[in-house]
């Protein structure tokens, strides 16, 4: 997303300048440098990907909220010099240097905090939990007063924006849904050529060790449905299984319908959407599930669960499916359903395309950035 605004405003004129905090323990300042005060820290200037960044140092990062409040004088300093400003990050809390400091801006962002957070908490250890609970009240805080600040709002779902409004007293129509934009020529049904694989394939690409994505659903329904199906095959792609989700393929002796796959080049990526026969979201919750529309755009159909963002773009028997978070026969009905009706999955396959093209497209998206970066600068 934050690569995407830059390329925009570059477009537009501007010169762009990415502020971000840094993510590194070396630099950070913490309880144990306040007592010895090792405290002096300052402003990172570099390049990221060909990116001009400034990084600001963490105070007291054990304490979540701290990080955008307590090295206010570092963002301060480091946005002194801008003319526009467009905050974009998972939730908003990065846009909160530029309430403190009374600047304009927009913001653009995946989920709510909590949202997005309280699934994660089910597998941290106790520690994360503890500090997670006692910073929610001030990080909501934070999120619904930067939010109320923004003009324009924009969020990458309407399951996004429909909470948002709901949780922070916000009018509906203050908050747009511009999604993410994808790349429709190097996610495309031609191209590179598929991997090599004779047998049916169910594609999940995504972070499948965390609770939220609710691989355990999944894997169920492939115990269910290969007894119709023999040699299906589930791809993984993402991570190597951790002990928990390798006890369960265990448990359910999957092991030759799994296989995994820890990390493929985005370059790579869309033959691996090209070669699946239907692309699988199990997930509890989704701000949007960007791999679902990758995998349609190269024609891929998509079996999801009701969990917020792929509702948007899964269209139920034209695109793919849509079956209840909690239901492993339905899920496994509709993975069959698409494996064994050739007509219907490229009726589906062509239709997934069309959608990501008209809506989802770099160009579409595009626009509407290029438009309001230029009404900042007004």
């Amino acid at each position: 997303m934050a690569r995407f605004v830059y390329e925009m405003a570059a477009e537009t004129g501007y010169d762009p300048c990415l502020v971000c905090n840094v993510l590194d323990p070396e630099v950070d300042v913490r309880t144990t440098d306040l007592l010895t005060l090792d405290i002096n820290r300052k402003i990172e200037h570099t390049t990221v990907d060909g990116m001009e960044l400034k990084g600001i140092p963490r105070i007291l990062p054990e304490i979540e909220f701290t990080q955008y409040v307590l090295n206010r004088r570092f963002w301060q300093t480091a946005l002194a010099d801008g003319d526009a400003y467009f905050g974009v990050g998972g939730s908003n809390h990065c846009c909160f240097p530029l309430v403190q400091g009374g600047h304009s801006f927009g913001s653009w962002t995946a989920t709510q905090f909590w949202e997005d957070r309280i699934d994660r908490l089910e597998s941290a250890s106790f520690p994360r939990r503890a500090r997670d609970h006692l910073s929610k009240t001030i990080m909501e805080w934070i999120e619904g007063r930067t939010y109320r600040s923004a003009d324009p709002v924009f969020v990458l779902s309407e399951h996004t924006a429909d909470a948002v409004a709901q949780r922070h007293d916000i009018e509906r129509d203050e908050i747009r849904v511009v999604p993410y934009p994808i790349d429709t020529d190097l996610f495309s049904p031609a191209g590179i050529e598929k991997p090599d694989c004779d047998r049916p394939t169910i594609l999940f690409v995504g972070r499948f060790n965390d609770s939220r994505k609710n691989t355990s659903l999944l894997l169920q329904a492939i115990d269910t449905l290969r007894e119709d199906i023999p040699d299906i095959r589930l791809l993984l792609i993402g991570d190597e299984p951790d002990p928990k989700l390798q006890q369960q393929i265990d448990a359910l002796d999957l092991n030759d319908h799994v296989e995994s796959i820890d990390y493929v080049d985005n370059e790579k990526l869309p033959a691996y959407y090209r070669g699946a026969d239907v692309f699988a979201i199990p997930s509890q919750q989704e701000g949007l599930a960007i791999v679902g529309l990758e995998a349609m755009a190269c024609g891929t159909p998509v079996v999801s669960t009701q969990c917020g963002g792929p509702e948007e773009y899964v269209i139920d028997g034209e695109t793919g499916y849509l079956v209840s978070a909690d239901d492993i026969d339905a899920f496994a009905d509709r993975l069959t359903t698409v494996l064994h009706e050739d007509g219907s999955r490229e009726s589906m396959a062509n239709r997934a395309r069309e959608v990501v093209v008209e809506t989802y497209s770099r160009e579409q998206v595009g626009r509407v950035f290029r438009t309001e970066l230029e009404n900042l600068a007004k």
